[in-house]
């Protein structure tokens, strides 16, 4: 958490002690949703840890009129959707612009 820390600036948060908010959206059978904007006091940007069950993909497309993304795949592999079909492995890095809509799936 910003500022607990010897009176820093930074924050550190355990991603996956943060609460499960796809649970709470009714989307918990496809996925984990995990946001850390709050609690790190997030101004101008976010930060999530989001996993897709394998076989499943997110139950929604989504698009941001205003903010940019970046998808960062940790463990597994799948595919995103923004403009076509992108192949992801571990390690891959898609960043998209702004007004994009984009969703995901996952095979392992």
């Amino acid at each position: 958490m910003r500022g607990t820390e010897n009176g820093s600036d930074y924050g550190l948060v355990q991603l996956r002690d943060l609460p499960d908010m796809a649970m709470t959206g009714g989307s918990s059978k496809t996925m984990e949703a995990r946001f850390a904007d709050d609690v790190l006091g997030c101004e101008q940007g976010g930060v999530s840890l989001q996993s897709i069950k394998p076989g499943m993909r997110v139950p929604f497309a989504h698009r941001h009129t205003h903010d940019e993304e970046v998808y960062v795949v940790v463990a597994g592999s799948g595919r995103a959707i923004v403009e076509g079909q992108l192949a992801l492995t571990t390690g891959s890095y898609v960043a998209g612009p702004v007004c994009r809509t984009a969703s995901a799936e996952s095979s392992s």
